[in-house]
């Protein structure tokens, strides 16, 4: 949703910078004017719409920096999962009222993990023969619901979402968190 609103209004403001520049450039009656200005606002228009689209971002490096080690690890627009196998924990960042919580939980916390695309949810839990197909009704266009799940034992922050981002991959990459979680936690 974020980048089509981003489509429309890059493609709006290069509509406003052509035509103030089209004035100007007549008003003038110069065609170097108007390619003059035209260029300088639409840069001007197009750097301040990419800073805009990075506003609310959070920056995944020092998290990042602190799993680099872990052989499976995923991070996206300010949520992250990473297995540590060597001491079977699973390092967790989300957003809790907008905030970004950071936290470890041993394999033995986890409850139970699940995936959502909207349309469809899969969940696996703790034990390994637990296996749902659930099939949600959920509007196709809310893609920020894309993402993984895991239920823990914490009563501050019992449940963690990790957003995936969308796109014809992600659906294998979720299957393939779901493996990895239940290969690491089940030891199968």
């Amino acid at each position: 949703m974020r980048a089509i609103l981003t489509v429309i209004i890059g493609i709006f403001g290069f509509f406003i910078c052509l035509g103030v520049s089209a004035y100007i450039g007549v008003q003038l009656q110069s065609w170097i004017v108007f390619l003059i200005i035209l260029t300088i606002s639409n840069i001007v228009f197009f750097k301040f719409l990419i800073e805009s689209n990075e506003m609310g971002r959070v920056n995944m490096e020092p998290w990042l920096r602190s799993v680099k080690d872990f052989k499976y690890k995923y991070a996206w627009d300010g949520t992250g999962i990473a297995v540590d196998s060597t001491s079977r924990k699973i390092h967790l960042v989300s957003k809790f009222d907008k905030k970004n919580i950071s936290k470890e939980y041993s394999f033995g916390e986890i409850r139970k993990w699940e995936y959502n695309i909207p349309g469809l949810t899969k969940t696996l839990g703790n034990v390994s023969t637990q296996l749902a197909f659930d099939v949600v009704t959920s509007n196709l266009m809310d893609l920020e619901k894309t993402g993984l799940w895991l239920t823990v034992k914490d009563t501050e922050y019992p449940k963690w979402f990790i957003k995936f981002k969308f796109d014809n991959k992600t659906d294998i990459e979720l299957s393939r968190w779901m493996e990895i979680l239940s290969q690491e936690i089940n030891n199968e």
